[in-house]
């Protein structure tokens, strides 16, 4: 008799933990369905209205990989996209942002050549885009926008030619008027400070903007260390107003992007985030 009421004991409990266990893992898959099914304006605002993609990648559920391949006097970059599981992440999974299903950001060592890509599908999770790059150590961006699967852009260093001991960037201030082709861009506020909401305003002479890629302009900030980057677009489809925040203090660059006399211009700015 004793043996039957300890058996009884033991089957109650085991079906008590069992329905403890389907509780938790119930509470798991939900909050984490909530974070996958959140669109982009749903994220902007959980990020306190801040527009584009920054630097994270731990809870990124796509790994992008970047290699180069020559082909004669230009170079191919190759973007390769997985999932956690290994499995490839092609066109199909990823949504068209700013009339583009990949946005590639590549930075030097130094933060003097910068180009902005647009890598085109080949399959399998590959995309590719033909550039050409002198010599150096650089960092690429890759700025996509998965249908169902988190990301975090994350930077991914490669190099051209052979790799040598090099000093990191020394960027300095430079002021806040940028004339090039014969239009001048000048921005505004000129002090910033870290964690504080900031609107950005470019006014352009000699030149009126054109819309590119679904906007008037778009504008990367990135820090002294090329670690941390935000791809940012205009408030409103009419003006050349960003808002954006920068997180820590120190040494920041922006280029500025626009289109005018149907070219894409770039204008950058260095500035000191107190």
């Amino acid at each position: 008799m004793r043996k039957w009421t300890l058996t009884a004991v033991s089957i109650v409990l085991v079906f008590v933990l069992t329905l403890v266990g389907c509780a938790s893992g119930q509470d798991k898959s939900e909050q984490h369905m909530d974070h996958e099914n959140m669109n982009h304006g749903e994220m902007e605002k959980a990020d306190g209205g801040h527009q584009g993609h920054e630097k994270g990648g731990k809870d990124s559920e796509v790994t992008p990989a970047v290699s180069l391949s020559k082909q004669q006097s230009k170079q191919e970059l190759i973007v390769s996209l997985k999932d956690r599981e290994g499995n490839p992440v092609d066109k199909k999974d990823l949504t068209v942002n700013h009339e583009r299903l990949m946005h590639l950001i590549v930075v030097s060592r130094d933060q003097q050549t910068y180009q902005h890509l647009h890598p085109k599908p080949k399959g399998q999770g590959t995309f590719t885009a033909i550039t050409t790059l002198p010599r150096d150590s650089y960092k690429a961006f890759v700025d996509i926008k998965p249908k169902s699967l988190s990301y975090q852009v994350s930077p991914i260093p490669f190099q051209v030619g052979d790799k040598k001991e090099q000093p990191p960037a020394q960027l300095q201030p430079d002021g806040f008027t940028q004339t090039i082709h014969g239009t001048t861009v000048s921005m505004k506020p000129t002090t910033f400070k870290a964690n504080q909401p900031i609107t950005l305003d470019f006014r352009l002479k000699g030149g009126k903007p054109q819309p590119y890629l679904g906007a008037l302009g778009h504008v990367v900030i990135l820090d002294e260390k090329a670690e941390n980057f935000v791809h940012v677009h205009p408030e409103s489809d009419t003006d050349t107003r960003f808002a954006t925040e920068f997180k820590k203090p120190g040494i920041y660059k922006i280029w500025a992007e626009f289109k005018i006399n149907n070219k894409v211009n770039v204008f950058p700015f260095v500035v000191n985030v107190q």
